[in-house]
């Protein structure tokens, strides 16, 4: 259990999660997931957003979208696909690095 949910209801008098019942074990079920839950990693952007970038470009090619919706999607495609470059430029430029001094190596 999670020391700020346990404080919280030792102070409404409830000993442990094995007390609660329904809605109540619901709800503590709920915190838990919230409260335990792993930051996102640069890992799992890499597998977002490449979905992402799909879904928005889906949305783009729709005959029936208004100026609106056009400049919107277009927007998110934009933000989505500097967010993949700025993520994924260390990787690049390490492998890059890495065949040039290879190459240095071979001549």
């Amino acid at each position: 259990m999670h020391s700020l949910i346990d404080r919280v209801l030792n102070r409404r008098g409830i000993k442990g999660v094995e007390d609660l019942r329904g809605e109540e074990r619901k709800q503590y079920d709920v915190w838990n997931a919230v409260l335990n839950k792993p930051d996102i990693t640069i890992d799992d952007l890499k597998r977002l957003l490449p979905k992402e970038i799909e879904r928005a470009k889906a949305e783009l090619v729709k005959y029936d979208n208004s100026s609106q919706r056009d400049l919107y999607f277009k927007a998110v495609l934009r933000n989505l696909e500097m967010l993949t470059l700025l993520i994924t430029i260390p990787e690049k430029q390490r492998q890059e690095l890495s065949a040039q001094l290879e190459q240095m190596l071979q001549n």
